[in-house]
């Protein structure tokens, strides 16, 4: 082409060099760098792109006879990469060492074509890491003698030095076992030295840090068989080893890491797993109260642990016993409650009495020797009443709390509870069938909201319910707009409350007044309207209000002969009705399909009624994957959850830019497999854990994943896919960082993934 020529030659003016040098075409450019004639600022410009051409360029050298100082005009980084090209001029790297940036300084120290008295003047430099790569330089001569210059150094310098030392492989192999560093950054560069020792890698791949753990993994200096033990102690396989991580001896068992492997192992024997259970981190606790063959006293003392996360896990166990599980149903937590109750309601009754009558001894047997069991104790459904009595009175809140709680707590341990200074165990008063309706009232004025929300739900004293109508909090007002036994003057007055989540516990009380109905129709409030709309003892005149003042009683016509399927009813008897309610949309589609209104709705300006048509069971294929292209994401999630969506759909919903869109389509009954084997190197966490978890997922793809995970052996065609993409589009982040700190991955791809424009590629790479 003319433009290149141009590019090329000398004769081309200073003008157009720079006109060109803006072209889209990359080898115009390119040529543009390497012409003596372009000037200086240009190059400086192109410098980042085509370092290797500009500092190809012979004007350079004759500009430093000009100008001795000129390439402190270039920017810094365009700079350094010019200085570490082998093809850049020696004057130019005789600059870069003596007057250059310690940047500068080191590109020519790691420039493989620098001259041995450049890289002999570096050796002296004043910044270490310069001289630690003049003297790594591959064209030195002199012998490295780092035994002598490391030994005083016992691992004790400065952790930049160290790091610094060892990402240039210039460490002996001693150090790497000696080290014992409590910064992150030293470990992680001893996991991805060259000259990492088996025994370091050991202790580096069961590390706390992720990323020191998978870098120790995917080290080809690990053991296969450390590799197979780490994958089987991952799965929970109950034949794996654990004695490298029990045996004293290795230092293994150290990490936080290690320690949870070893809590929620099933062949962890009980002695060690009551040492974990008193552990001080959280985390090793859990794994503890995870593991699927705890002991029962196990059990008990780690349901009345201090933290939730703990409790909520002992909560989820298969392997706890009923009882426990029935004490948990009170626990402070709302989520623990609701976990302990689930568990309870699914399983069988028949062995419960028994169970609990032997929990009661061990309860009482451990109760002086852990924190915490005495509330247990107080909240075992076999615990007689003077015990309840004793303990409804104890120094612990959490005892009086399960005192309090017991089905079987007698009156006046109750009446004690109401008056507790503690808000948790008064709440568990307030809820208890035990208590008076006299104390209930009272604590309508108490100081905790919950409180008073309890009250509120259970009190049928008309003086509290319209002394807590008024209420500043809106969820003890939504409480007694919910209360079946609130008079209709203070419902009247809470549905015209501010708050609209009152106004929609008004509107789904089991009765309502005509009069409140018709105030409720009157609120700008689609969520309410659409409460009111589904009433089956909505009157005429109230369903006219919902509709507006214009056509309301013509369409209220219209809805009741939708409502019970008239066969007057008509498309366009449906379609005015959407037309002039569409925050009723979905409801409108559902009594009586009709298709042309389904078509209709599928092409409407509202997003809300679009999305109706993409949930509704009778929406046909082609409707669909016109819905899939649809601008907003709520509409193509409810493509994606389509069981009728089409593969032509679904194929264009998992390149979808929206995350959701995609996690939805991975959690779908019935996905293709081609859409799984992308799903599973998507970006987004969630969408590829939903992908690996679906049973459709081919065993070839899932055996694919896990090999590049762990850096197993993987064929240089499905790297080179993973770098450049395939048919099917570009690849995915996820992808190209998988192939960056992939062994296997060739030379070729790895420059190209060290330009990526993800920084997490390139730090991978």
């Amino acid at each position: 082409p003319v433009e290149v020529t141009e590019g090329e030659a000398a004769a081309t003016s200073p003008a157009e060099l720079t006109r060109l040098a803006r072209n889209r075409r990359r080898e115009i450019r390119r040529a543009v760098a390497g012409n003596p004639s372009t000037p200086l600022d240009v190059l400086g410009s192109l410098g980042r792109i085509f370092p290797d051409v500009v500092a190809h360029n012979p004007v350079l050298d004759w500009l430093l006879l000009e100008n001795a100082n000129w390439p402190a005009e270039f920017d810094p980084v365009t700079r350094h990469r010019i200085v570490a090209e082998p093809s850049t001029a020696p004057g130019l790297m005789w600059w870069a060492a003596r007057f250059g940036s310690a940047h500068d300084r080191l590109g020519v120290a790691q420039n493989a074509a620098a001259p041995a008295e450049i890289v002999a003047y570096l050796e002296a430099d004043a910044d270490v890491s310069v001289v630690q790569a003049a003297r790594a330089h591959v064209g030195h001569a002199r012998p490295v003698r780092l035994e002598e210059e490391l030994a005083s150094l016992g691992g004790s310098g400065p952790a930049g030095e160290l790091v610094g030392l060892m990402m240039l492989d210039l460490v002996p192999a001693w150090l790497f076992d000696a080290v014992d560093s409590a910064d992150v950054e030293v470990r992680r560069a001893m996991a991805t030295a060259a000259g990492a020792t088996a025994r370091a890698l050991c202790r580096l791949a069961v590390d706390d840090d992720d990323q020191v753990r998978a870098a120790a993994r995917n080290h080809p200096g690990l053991p296969a068989a450390m590799l197979s033990t780490l994958h089987a102690l991952d799965r929970g396989d109950g034949d794996a080893d654990l004695s490298m991580l029990t045996a004293e001896s290795t230092g293994l068992r150290d990490t936080i890491w290690a320690q949870m492997i070893l809590a929620g192992h099933p062949a962890t024997d009980a002695e060690l797993l009551g040492l974990l259970a008193e552990h001080q981190n959280w985390r090793v606790r859990e794994a503890v109260a995870q593991n699927v063959v705890l002991p029962v006293s196990l059990s008990a003392r780690l349901a009345a642990d201090h933290d939730k996360d703990v409790r909520l896990a002992i909560a989820r166990n298969a392997s706890v016993p009923t009882f426990i599980l029935q004490i948990m149903a009170v626990d402070r937590i709302e989520q623990v409650r609701s976990a302990a109750a689930e568990a309870v309601a699914g399983r069988s009754g028949d062995d419960a009495r028994y169970e609990a009558r032997e929990g009661l001894d061990l309860l009482i047997g451990l109760q002086d020797r852990f924190d915490g069991i005495t509330a247990l104790l107080a909240g075992h459904p076999l615990v007689d009443t003077e015990t309840l009595r004793q303990l409804a009175g104890h120094a612990d809140w959490r005892v009086r709390l399960g005192a309090v709680s017991n089905p079987n707590a007698p009156v006046d341990v109750v009446e004690l509870g109401a008056r507790d200074t503690d808000a948790d165990v008064r709440q568990a008063a307030v809820v208890h069938l035990g208590l008076g309706p006299a104390t209930l009232d009272s604590l309508s004025a108490d100081t905790h909201q919950e409180v008073r929300v309890q009250v509120a739900r259970r009190t049928s004293d008309p003086a509290t319910l319209a002394e807590l109508a008024t209420d500043g909090a809106s969820p003890v007002r939504e409480a007694v707009a919910a209360n079946a036994r609130t008079g209709d003057g203070v419902v009247r007055a809470l549905a015209a409350d501010s708050d609209p989540s009152v106004r929609l516990a008004v509107a789904r009380r089991s009765h309502l007044d005509a009069g409140v109905a018709a105030l409720l129709a009157e609120v700008e409030d689609d969520q309410v309207k659409r409460t009111l709309l589904q009433r089956p003892d909505l009157s005429p005149a109230c369903a006219a209000r919902l509709f507006g003042p214009e056509k309301g009683r013509y369409l209220a016509v219209r809805w009741e002969r939708l409502r019970t399927a008239d066969p007057a009813l008509r498309a366009a008897d449906v379609t005015a009705l959407i037309r002039h309610a569409p925050w009723a949309g979905e409801l409108l589609l559902y009594p009586v399909t009709f298709p042309s209104v389904l078509r209709n709705v599928a092409r409407s300006d509202s997003w809300v009624l679009r999305q109706a048509a993409a949930n509704h069971p009778d929406t046909r294929a082609a409707l669909l994957l016109e819905l899939a292209g649809d601008p907003d994401h709520d509409v193509r999630r409810a493509v994606a959850d389509h069981p009728a969506s089409p593969a032509a759909a679904l194929e264009l919903l998992s390149g979808d830019d929206n995350a959701s869109v995609r996690l939805h389509l991975a959690r779908r009954t019935e996905v293709p497999a081609s859409l799984l084997d992308v799903l599973v190197l998507d970006d987004d966490d969630e969408v590829r854990t939903a992908a690996l978890a679906h049973p459709q997922l081919a065993a070839v793809t899932r055996a694919l994943h896990h090999a590049l995970l762990c850096g197993a052996p993987v064929a240089p065609d499905t790297l080179a896919k993973m770098v450049v993409g395939d048919d099917r589009g570009p690849a995915t982040g996820f992808q190209r960082r998988l192939a960056a700190r992939h062994r296997d991955t060739r030379p070729h791809l790895l420059r190209r993934l060290v330009l990526d424009d993800n920084w997490r590629v390139r730090e991978d790479v």
